[in-house]
């Protein structure tokens, strides 16, 4: 299973050291990205870097599974773009 493990350098609430760099090694197939300067809430301090890794991993994922000849049907792929959309927004449900 093709695993992406992103991680910042300034975390102090989960150390690199200690839970980042032991964990790529543990996860096979695993992408380990370090954010240089990146805090433990990197998903806001580096928004846009990660959308644009997130959504590369996935793509370059599906193109790979595609050649290896698993079957897909690109709804991973759909759902993380509409997720990591500014513009996208669950419908609202009725009460």
């Amino acid at each position: 299973m093709p695993t992406l493990l992103v991680h910042g350098n300034r975390d102090r609430s989960a150390p690199i050291e200690l839970t980042g760099i032991p964990s790529a090694r543990l996860i096979p197939d695993c992408r380990f990205l370090v954010y240089e300067g990146a805090p433990h809430g990197l998903m806001y301090t580096h928004m846009d870097r990660l959308h644009a890794d997130v959504l590369r991993f996935v793509r370059e994922s599906l193109t790979a599974s595609k050649e290896k000849g698993r079957r897909n049907t690109g709804l991973l792929a759909w759902n993380v773009q509409c997720r990591l959309s500014r513009r996208f927004r669950y419908p609202r449900t009725s009460t």
